[in-house]
Formats: structure tokens, C-alpha cells, sequence
């Protein structure tokens, strides 16, 4: 009988070659597995939650929680019972292959009825869901079953074995910048200036959170990833329960960390001036496969330089004739009625952040104006002035509200 369970449990390890002329073709055969919660049970593909949630700052959770009340618990291969057993944080559990692990069963006559080294089928009722066992508060579990694939210490996630559906989409809320122990929350639009200055460098810190197949809680995301002005800043999964990253997640140094909200730790930073743009991904798996299920954009300016006010061909003393000063309306000549001349400015703006609004005064009465320009732009304009001294004023603005007058 043993020889039957070896060859079964390495069906799904065997690799086959195809030899055809000219042609090696590798396949990989794919064992089909049973999802443990069989067809038709309430709450069959509830997941209440997922691989790499944080527990604390030490440990991540290590499988999936389906969130079943009392539903009958499938062998999800052919083989062996290699543990059965109880404990106070696992409640009664049971082990197939060394691979699949049940926890918080119910102590009833199919467990009762199987032993450790008993033989069982794939699609056999093995156990019942509950919620046995007792968390580190001494309260009991709420009803659900804790799924387990791989090995005990590095646990594969279950959701990647099974096509599981998941069309709900995550949450992507506050982002702060952590530094030195304060914290700054970025929203998009925000500007940062010599009166309200940018933390010199820290960490990005994201509340984010999948929302699982009940629609009521949150769970982690399979993978997120953090781009900065389109390089990316941290990316990583939750393909294994991250034990050593357990920090990363909800850790002690991010604000308000509960376990119904996860605070993602997305990469260091050292700011500079510039435009800037964070946007934050999460990805949940659905049927196997990742799906972009939550983003988040924010732009930001960091700017302490003002514009750079050139004027690049200055008014000249003009000499008109009297033969040809303007006439008045009786057809005299008279130097008292205004003339026009070019006025060509260059704004070159050092930091490269584009300028907001210009505006040209001529013995403080405006002139002309311009908005929403770029940076290194060249305007022209036509002023009329009187015989006289006049004063000439360029006033620029840049988007961070930096000001620049030149006159």
C-alpha cells in the first residue's frame, strides 16, 4: 500500500520528454488537486485570509483562513496521515504527504476515525471545520478552516493551486513619508516649499489592504509594488509567508497598526527637488492568476528654488525725430502720445519646475500676463510708453509658489 501512496504523491513530480525528429519537447505533468471545502458548502471560497498577513512583529500568518462554520473537510490528494494531533493554537489538526495541513477541526466521528499512517483518497471526507483551539489571549477561534500547502516552515500559498475566484477589489488609502519618527502624509497635488519643507529622506509608508471573498474583511494583497516617477521602488509578493519580512507589514514603526489594516513599509527614499509621481499597485490572485486589483497616483512638487528672471534683449533709449513723432488729433506732432516697443524675456527656471504666472508691470501698471507656462520659456511683448523714465517689473511665479521680481 505504501508503494501506491509513493507513486501517487509522485505523480504530480514526474516530468516527461517528448522525442520527435528535430524536436525535444519538456511537459511537466500537472496533478489535479481538491480544494478542501467541497461543492455546495456555505462559504466555500471565503477567504478570510491570506499568506504573509502580519501577526506580529515576528511572525506572518502561514496559510489561508477559508471562513466555513462546520463544513465537511476533503482530502485534497491521495496519501498518507503523517500528523494528527492537538494543541491549544492549532485546535485538532490533521496532515497529509507531509504537504496539506487542516487546523481548528471539529472532534468528531471522521476525525475520530482517522489515524496517523491511515491511507486516504482525494475527494474523501477526512474532518469537519471548527473552531478548536485557542488564540495567544486565550479566546477561541472563530469558525473557520486554517489551510496549509507545503513545507511547515516555508508554506507555499494555497491560492496558487487552485482557481480560486476573487473579483473584489483592494483598498489603496493614506500614504505617509515616515522620517526620524515623524510622519508626513502625501496627497496628491501637494506642494513642498521653503515654508513647508520635505523631510530630507525616510520611508514610504502605504495603508493598503486586499478585501476578501466575503466583502467583509481585509486581507493582504498577493504582490504590491511602489513606483517612484516610473522606477520602481519596492516590489514583493506574498508567494510564501514572509516570516523574515514580518516588520514590513504592519510593523511597530508604522502608525495606528491594528490587524484589520495593513500598512505596507514601500521603500526609502532621499527627496529631491523636482515634479514627482508615487503610485502605489496591489494585486490580488484570481484563478491562479494576478490581477491588478487597487492603484493609487500621487503627484507631488518639491521646489525651493524661484524662477530665473532673464531679460534677454532690455528696452533701449529710443530717438525719434520730431518729423516723426506721432500726431495728435489735430495733425500736429506731440511726443506726449504713447509708442510701442518689443520687450523679449527668457524665464529660465534652474530646478526645471514649471512657471505658474508672469506678469509685466510698466510704471506698475500691468502690462501683460501669462499662466501655466512651462519652464524656459520666451515671451514677448509690446508696451506703450510715454516721453519719459519709465520703470519696467517682471514678476514670476513657479508652481511651488516660489517668487521672483526683477526690475
Amino acid at each position: 500500500m505504501k508503494s501506491l501512496i509513493n507513486n501517487k504523491k509522485n505523480k504530480k513530480k514526474i516530468n516527461i520528454f517528448l522525442f520527435l525528429p528535430n524536436v525535444l519537447l519538456f511537459l511537466t505533468n500537472i496533478y489535479p488537486l481538491t480544494w478542501p471545502i467541497p461543492e455546495g458548502s456555505p462559504g466555500r471560497y471565503s477567504i478570510t485570509s491570506t499568506l504573509g498577513e502580519y501577526r506580529d512583529a515576528r511572525r506572518t500568518h502561514k496559510g489561508i483562513d477559508i471562513g466555513v462554520r462546520e463544513q465537511p473537510v476533503l482530502a485534497s490528494e491521495d496519501g498518507e496521515i503523517t500528523d494528527k494531533g492537538y494543541d491549544n493554537g492549532r485546535g485538532y489538526y490533521l496532515e497529509i504527504n507531509y504537504r496539506f495541513r487542516y487546523f481548528h477541526l471539529v472532534n468528531d466521528v471522521y476525525y475520530q476515525n482517522i489515524n496517523q499512517n491511515d491511507i486516504v483518497y482525494e475527494g474523501q471526507r477526512i474532518a469537519t471545520s471548527g473552531n478548536s483551539g485557542f488564540d495567544r489571549y486565550g479566546n477561541p477561534y472563530p469558525y473557520h478552516l486554517h489551510f496549509e500547502v507545503g513545507d511547515r516552515n516555508n508554506p507555499e500559498n494555497p491560492l496558487l493551486y487552485f482557481s480560486i475566484p476573487d473579483t473584489n477589489d483592494g483598498y489603496i488609502g493614506v500614504v505617509y513619508f515616515r522620517h526620524g519618527g515623524g510622519l508626513v502624509e502625501i496627497r496628491d497635488g501637494m506642494v513642498f516649499n521653503r515654508a513647508n519643507p520635505f523631510p530630507s529622506s525616510g520611508e514610504f509608508i502605504v495603508n493598503a489592504y486586499d478585501v476578501s471573498n466575503t466583502g467583509r474583511n481585509h486581507v493582504n494583497f498577493y504582490r504590491i509594488v511602489s513606483l517612484l516617477d516610473g522606477d520602481v521602488l519596492r516590489d514583493w509578493e506574498f508567494n510564501v509567508s514572509h516570516t523574515a519580512e514580518a516588520s514590513l507589514v504592519c510593523s511597530i514603526s508604522n502608525p495606528t497598526s491594528t490587524r484589520s489594516e495593513f500598512w505596507y513599509r514601500m521603500g526609502d527614499w532621499s527627496s529631491n527637488e523636482g515634479k514627482h509621481t508615487l503610485t502605489i499597485e496591489g494585486y490580488d490572485l484570481n484563478d491562479k492568476q494576478q490581477r491588478l486589483s487597487a492603484t493609487k497616483t500621487i503627484k507631488f512638487i518639491i521646489d525651493y528654488t524661484p524662477p530665473e528672471v532673464v531679460i534677454r534683449e532690455p528696452p533701449k533709449i529710443i530717438w525719434v525725430p520730431q518729423s516723426q513723432w506721432p500726431k495728435d488729433a489735430y495733425g500736429n506732432p506731440s511726443y506726449k502720445i504713447p509708442i510701442s516697443y518689443p520687450v523679449e524675456i527668457s524665464f529660465d527656471v534652474l530646478d526645471n519646475i514649471a512657471v505658474d504666472d508672469v506678469n509685466v508691470y510698466v510704471d506698475d501698471r500691468l502690462v501683460s500676463s501669462w499662466q501655466d507656462l512651462e519652464s524656459d520659456i520666451f515671451l514677448s511683448t509690446t508696451t506703450a510708453c510715454g516721453w519719459k523714465k519709465h520703470t519696467l517689473k517682471i514678476s514670476a511665479k513657479d508652481l511651488a509658489g516660489n517668487i521672483t521680481d526683477y526690475s
